[in-house]
């Protein structure tokens, strides 16, 4: 039967995206794989076939092939990245082949309208017609190669150290897809508009979802854009976190919201006050009672401040005093991750009133390393809608006109989600206020990755188990699993009167955890206290898909361990410190590395680089071919021209144009000012460990991880180098710290590290803590 101009078949779907690609291209890297597949398995519903007939799957070999075959399928991917012959015969293996020859066919000549797949119970009647039956076949094929692909992910987007040892041949593949992430903010190399693949930490244990067939992969069509970053992080062997809630300002008055003249639309206008007068002593106490907590032995991990809660000039100059004094202090080697909601006014000059002179509600997440703060910027998706019922319930009916609708004066940008995922067990996200309760277009990418934290800042009342935010974080922390802290001002939680008044006073609850485990517990600021401190921990919990396939544990899930938060009082009477005008670390000079992409590449390349010299298995040639294409990514430098845009040339094009005009990808994140330029200095530096390493090819990894540390200490002291330059050094020297904690001789199961002892390994860990602290305390630092 011809097939009819309007039907949709898969040769038709994959040629829209991609018209000169054949399926081998396709298969040539496996989120481009799980892309194709994903666009039918989520269209269709075709992932329920796995429970309507789990003959198919449900054998004792069946996790055997798929882990066996995912491990060949990287090592093709590796060798067309790396120019090498390919000699896996991956397609040939016969599990992969009666898959993978039934798509083929249908690719070649198709004959089949992809909308009967949405009829799944046809397939299965007692006496199906023929082209069931080949339906059938081509479903059971779809799912084969989705689900492979999504084995063959393990790990992306997470810094691979500590990799077991027969995965480190692959390094390159890992490497490549994490710097094509980092950069594009997807995994696949198929347009955005098509849709995007993305890490993935959690799978659905309960209902059925497209979700609940992958452990590792997610695939969305979607306008948010996902901004995926790793930074540097001292690891000491534990999943917890110290979080200090800061419910800032302790109070609200009606001048705090400005009002915008009537300009003759259906609604009025409101912004938040940017300028405010800085609380300085507030800043000040704030920053030493954090580095008191360190001398205590008791690190602050995370900051959290709720929406609005500072100007952008109070954010700036938090930050700055946090870098004045984490210089004159010995108590610990990292500042804490600060996530704040902060407003400011958007001060261009476009003729459009949607963007000129508009409100910028944002939340800002930084992490400081190195003596300089990097920070991700997250505007806010959805305008505050402030109604009657609200006016009065914040007692500003003498302000706003009661019967006008007012709606915050926000500025309309491309919609973003920002993911800051340091380890394996963490990564975290945010939220601000509106965005919770109408979570429409990120809810489907949040419920996709899985992030193990979520930071829902808030202007809102009271945070009540009964309340609103309560019943959206619930929605999160049930599926996919993601707990939740929303966050409050007390201020506001003062302002916010019930309809019926209270019997009696109680402390304002400004802040409500939900996770998992535990379920809900309400924060209560108490006895005149400024801050909450509270921890969470994160277990490992094994999940299954619908196949049957188990991730090993590698889902993380937080709970709170604090029974109540510790009631914090800030002294505001300490003496005020000023940031040294010529140490500044924010809003520095354009020629400065202050840009968190950049950093974050670096991380997953001195990750990779780190693995493939100290792997004695990978031939020279490999491992030199391997090296020099991270650091050809690193350089952003075009593919040679081509015709035809294939595999490798096609990533290498994605990644140099995300450094050089990211609007070329779609991408909304400004490319800053000479990031390619200054890669430079970190290539440099990678290449001169890379020669020294080669120079002692027979050194057991912890003499050369011995070395490498030496020569950082050298580096640090040379006074001839810029301060920009010792970015690359910290980096490594963080990554093989964190690979001697996580070392362990009597467990089986841990990754190699050749020639260390538990002595080595502690005078290592002591070496480099002694290099990291007189490097903080010398004159280079900024």
């Amino acid at each position: 039967m011809p097939i009819s101009p309007y039907t949709v078949t898969f040769n038709k779907l994959a040629n829209h995206i991609n018209l000169d690609w054949t399926l081998d291209e396709w298969l040539l890297w496996p989120p481009d794989m799980f892309a194709l597949c994903a666009l039918v398995i989520n269209r269709t519903g075709l992932y329920k076939l796995c429970l309507l007939d789990a003959e198919w799957w449900n054998t004792k070999e069946w996790e055997s092939d798929i882990s066996e075959l995912s491990k060949l399928w990287i090592k093709s991917s590796s060798n067309q990245l790396l120019r090498k012959a390919d000699n896996t015969k991956f397609k040939e293996k016969p599990v992969l082949k009666k898959y993978y020859d039934v798509l083929e066919q249908e690719f070649k000549n198709p004959t089949m309208d992809l909308l009967h797949l949405r009829v799944l119970g046809d397939l299965y009647k007692r006496s199906p017609k023929p082209e069931h039956l080949a339906e059938k076949e081509f479903a059971k094929a779809l799912l084969f190669l989705y689900i492979l692909a999504d084995a063959s992910c393990s790990g992306l987007g997470f810094l691979g150290q500590p990799l077991a040892k027969e995965n480190l041949e692959h390094r390159i593949f890992m490497a490549v897809a994490n710097l094509l992430l980092n950069n594009t903010g997807s995994l696949s190399t198929i347009t955005k508009f098509h849709g995007v693949v993305l890490p993935k930490m959690r799978t659905p244990q309960a209902g059925m979802v497209a979700r609940s067939l992958s452990h590792h992969l997610t695939f969305h069509t979607t306008e948010v854009e996902v901004i995926w970053r790793t930074f540097p992080k001292l690891e000491a062997r534990k999943q917890s976190l110290n979080i200090l809630a800061v419910p800032y300002p302790k109070k609200i008055e009606p001048a705090d919201f400005e009002l915008l003249p009537d300009s003759y639309q259906p609604v009025r206008y409101f912004k938040g006050n940017t300028k405010k007068e800085i609380d300085e002593p507030f800043l000040d106490a704030l920053v030493k009672t954090v580095l008191h907590f360190a001398e205590e032995k008791n690190e602050v991990d995370l900051i959290a401040f709720p929406e609005m809660a500072l100007t952008e000039d109070q954010y700036l100059l938090l930050l700055e005093k946090f870098s004045a004094q984490f210089r004159d202090q010995q108590s610990c080697l990292q500042l804490p991750l600060v996530i704040a909601g902060v407003m400011k006014m958007n001060e261009k000059d476009t003729g459009y009133p949607g963007v000129d002179n508009t409100f910028q509600n944002e939340v800002r997440m930084a992490v400081f390393f190195a003596g300089e703060w990097y920070t991700t910027t997250q505007r806010k998706h959805h305008r505050w809608q402030l109604d009657g019922a609200q006016i009065r319930q914040y007692q500003l009916e003498g302000y706003f006109a009661v019967d006008k609708r007012w709606f915050e004066y926000s500025s309309i940008a491309q919609r973003r989600l920002t993911i800051l995922a340091p380890n394996d067990w963490l990564a975290v996200t945010a939220l601000i206020c509106e965005d919770l309760a109408r979570q429409e277009p990120v809810s489907d990418v949040i419920r996709g990755i899985g992030p193990t934290l979520l930071m829902a800042l808030l202007s809102d009342g009271p945070q009540l188990e009964n309340r609103w935010s309560a019943r959206y974080a619930s929605v999160l922390a049930d599926d996919p699993g993601t707990a939740v802290l929303s966050l409050t001002s007390e201020g506001m939680a003062v302002r916010s009167k019930p309809a019926k008044p209270l019997t009696e006073e109680k402390p304002p609850v400004v802040g409500l955890w939900k996770d998992m485990v535990k379920g809900y517990q309400e924060f209560e600021i108490k006895d005149g206290s400024d801050a909450l401190m509270f921890t969470i921990s994160a277990s490992n919990k094994q999940e299954y898909t619908l196949d049957g396939r188990s991730d090993d544990g590698y889902a993380s899930v937080f709970q709170l361990e604090s029974i109540q938060p510790r009631q914090v009082k800030l002294d505001k009477s300490i003496v005020k410190t000023s940031p040294d005008p010529d140490k500044k670390t924010v809003g520095a000079k354009e020629d400065r590395w202050n840009n968190i992409r950049e950093l974050s590449a670096l991380q997953f390349s001195v990750d990779a680089i780190l693995d493939l010299l100290s792997d004695k298995k990978i031939t020279s040639s490999n491992k030199a071919l391997a090296i020099e294409l991270i650091l050809h990514l690193l350089r952003g430098q075009e593919p040679p021209k081509t015709e035809s845009r294939k595999f490798r040339e096609r990533i290498i094009a994605n990644i140099a144009a995300a450094w050089i005009n990211p609007p070329e990808l779609g991408i909304a994140a400004s490319a800053g000012s000479g990031g390619k330029d200054r890669m430079t200095a970190a290539i440099g530096d990678l290449q001169l460990f890379i020669k020294m390493a080669n120079e002692f090819p027979d050194d057991d990894t912890a003499t050369l991880y011995t070395k490498i540390v030496t020569k950082c200490s050298e580096l640090l002291k040379d006074e001839e180098r810029s301060t920009d330059d010792d970015q690359t050094v910290i980096s490594i020297l963080y990554n093989i710290y964190n690979r001697v904690v996580f070392w362990h001789p009597a467990d089986p199961d841990c990754f190699d590290i050749g020639g260390l002892s538990i002595k080595n390994a502690i005078k290592m860990k002591e070496n480099i803590l002694g290099i990291l602290q007189a490097q903080r305390s010398s004159a280079k630092v900024l």
